[in-house]
């Protein structure tokens, strides 16, 4: 974690858990990817 984000994670008395940024990328990452299959698919998705 850089030095900004941890004084920020102080100031706000929050804890800031380890690699969390590249988490939530990856989390958000799945997602998108999964909705763009769905969308390439189009109307041949099944009921």
């Amino acid at each position: 974690m850089h030095r900004e984000e941890r004084a920020l994670a102080r100031a706000l008395k929050m804890e800031w858990p380890r690699n969390v940024l590249r988490h939530s990328f990856i989390s958000y990452r799945s997602f998108s990817a999964i909705q763009s299959d769905a969308l390439a698919q189009g109307p041949n998705l099944p009921s």
